[in-house]
């Protein structure tokens, strides 16, 4: 079975979702205390913006930025990786 992005967007219209970055976030926090040593770490951080095309229907879906491919509307993505050496 394929997941389309429209049908995952259906069934996740109803969360709240403040709340549940709330909740991952404090999560977040208390699993990487415990993980990520104090001591200096290597990561890398990767931005990617996705075009929006179409009229935006929630408030801050998406992110307003200079045009690029005829576009300055786009979905956001940040992705946080972390090198962990034991």
């Amino acid at each position: 079975m394929t997941l389309f992005e429209g049908t995952i967007r259906h069934r996740l219209r109803n969360l709240d979702l403040n709340e549940v970055q709330e909740v991952l976030n404090d999560k977040l926090k208390i699993h990487a205390a415990k993980t990520v040593h104090r001591k200096c770490n290597t990561f890398a951080i990767d931005f990617v913006n996705i075009p929006y095309y179409g009229k935006e229907e929630n408030n801050g879906d998406t992110i307003k930025t200079k045009p690029k491919q005829g576009k300055s509307r786009f979905y956001a993505y940040v992705s946080i990786i972390l090198n962990i050496k034991k």
